[in-house]
């Protein structure tokens, strides 16, 4: 905060310098406080408000609208090719584990072994991506709930791709 003395070289006393320093304190914050006022209501305006809505808000949640219908079509990709896989690796890997069986091989004991572990690897990470996109769904049910519109979008990874209405 800053403070304004009006110093006049014939005042010497402390005394009358201190009193002239707190009036004009008083003053600086009294205009401090009337401008502040003035502030919140400017900013509890409707034209205030009305800007923020059309510069900030609106373009963020069409952004995020986009980016969840990205997302979740990306999740729900990853997730049904990372289980396409693992099912064939695990194919793969049983074959190795029988034929490892047969032959007496160690080398193919060993990559019957690293073929499961990849294969319950990518097992898990399709459950994650389903996760994802049913997050993404989920986020985005939220944001047109909170635009006003009523109609849900339907979960990709569901397994019901009926028109959803509660």
């Amino acid at each position: 905060m800053e403070t304004i003395v009006n110093f006049r070289p014939e005042i010497i006393h402390e005394d009358e310098i201190q009193i002239e320093t707190i009036e004009n304190v008083e003053n600086v914050e009294n205009n401090q406080s009337n401008n502040t006022r003035l502030a919140l209501k400017k900013i509890g305006s409707k034209s205030f408000r009305t800007k923020v809505i059309e510069k900030y808000i609106r373009p963020n949640m069409i952004e995020d609208i986009e980016n969840c219908f990205l997302w979740r079509k990306r999740w729900e990709k990853i997730s049904t090719t990372s289980f396409c896989i693992s099912e064939i690796i695990g194919v793969i890997q049983t074959a190795l584990a029988f034929s490892a069986a047969s032959f007496n091989l160690v080398l193919i004991s060993y990559l019957a072994g690293v073929f499961g572990v990849l294969c319950i690897a990518l097992n898990r990470f399709g459950s994650y991506s389903k996760n994802e996109s049913s997050e993404k769904t989920s986020q985005l049910n939220e944001i047109l709930v909170t635009i006003g519109i009523k109609d849900k979008i339907p979960d990709l990874m569901d397994g019901n791709l009926q028109d959803v209405k509660e």
